[in-house]
């Protein structure tokens, strides 16, 4: 039986930290081993890698479980230091998010997949409390290592995790709303490939099949999630709503919606119009107050641009 692979974000291997797992790249379509477990890579190998634009590892399925536990690991030594920079934090997050993210795409998705989904999320909100201008630093930043989706859904996760907080969420709702925002648009998975670059274009945009193929990636994703019964029904039920607003304008014609799920479609909404239109951001909200009016409550829509004020992202 051949071996199934993952991936896994190189920016969580820390330098000399000594690996559970082995460690493989992806080259000219093979899997070549790079370390094996047990060893712990020096800065400078680590170092050559980024040079070389190698943003991937990789490991067998059978090893999950395994770096789940170092990743959790070195999560809680990084967000517990005093000397650990805020970079660092934040980039060991965005990591292990992409890494989460990317596993949970996975038709053979496990619940390591998703406790690494969740510990993301989690370590998230917490370097953006725990730090001044971590959301700064964390909101709209480009990296060669993430798709767009992956970046979007950072993005997303971010600013939930902070609106939400605002709106007065406690941590176990916040972390709930944290991880849906990271798996909010997986049912893209399902799309066409021919289809697929609908992510990218407006909405404004959008003919009638158009939204009849986009409006795929949320009725299947219950489905898809529900085989899986680690996931709960909670998170489900968030990411069905994602796209549905208390109009009733959505693709589900959900009016309905519980606070964390009109945070969630929010939050998604504005960073959608940002990348999809190339557009700033004092331009995206100005959008979403004027075309989104009636749509949401005016106190989260006042509560959200406030957000975005107090962090700098309208500058």
């Amino acid at each position: 039986m051949a071996m199934e692979f993952i991936p896994l974000q190189i920016a969580t291997i820390i330098p000399d930290k000594k690996i559970t797992f082995d460690l493989y790249i992806h080259f000219k379509g093979q899997y070549l081993a790079y370390a094996e477990a047990g060893a712990s890579l020096p800065p400078a190998k680590l170092a050559k890698l980024s040079l070389q634009q190698i943003a991937r590892f990789y490991l067998s399925r059978e090893h999950e479980a395994n770096y789940q536990c170092f990743l959790e690991d070195i999560l809680n030594e990084a967000l517990q230091s005093t000397t650990t920079a805020v970079e660092t934090k934040v980039q060991l997050t965005e990591g292990a998010a992409a890494t989460g993210i990317e596993a949970m795409q996975s038709e053979n998705a496990t619940p390591a997949a998703y406790k690494i989904t969740q510990k993301a999320a989690k370590s998230l909100r917490e370097v953006i409390e725990q730090n001044p201008n971590a959301l700064k630093k964390i909101y709209g930043k480009h990296s060669d290592a993430m798709t767009d989706v992956i970046r979007h859904s950072l993005n997303v996760c971010a600013l939930t995790t902070k609106l939400g907080r605002k709106m007065g969420l406690e941590n176990s709702l916040l972390d709930d709303l944290g991880t849906a925002a990271l798996l909010h648009d997986m049912g893209l998975t399902k799309l066409p490939q021919q289809d697929k670059g609908l992510f990218l274009k407006s909405k404004k945009l959008f003919t009638l099949d158009d939204h009849r193929i986009y409006k795929i990636h949320v009725t299947d994703v219950a489905p898809m999630l529900t085989n899986r019964p680690y996931v709960t029904v909670d998170i489900i039920e968030l990411i069905r709503h994602h796209d549905e607003n208390q109009a009733g304008t959505g693709p589900l014609r959900a009016k309905k919606l519980t606070p964390s799920e009109c945070i969630l479609s929010l939050c998604n909404n504005y960073d959608k119009r940002i990348l999809t239109q190339r557009i700033p951001a004092r331009k995206a909200i100005k959008e979403l107050q004027i075309e989104e009016m009636g749509n949401y409550d005016l106190k989260l829509l006042q509560a959200f641009t406030s957000v975005l004020q107090e962090e700098g992202l309208l500058e």
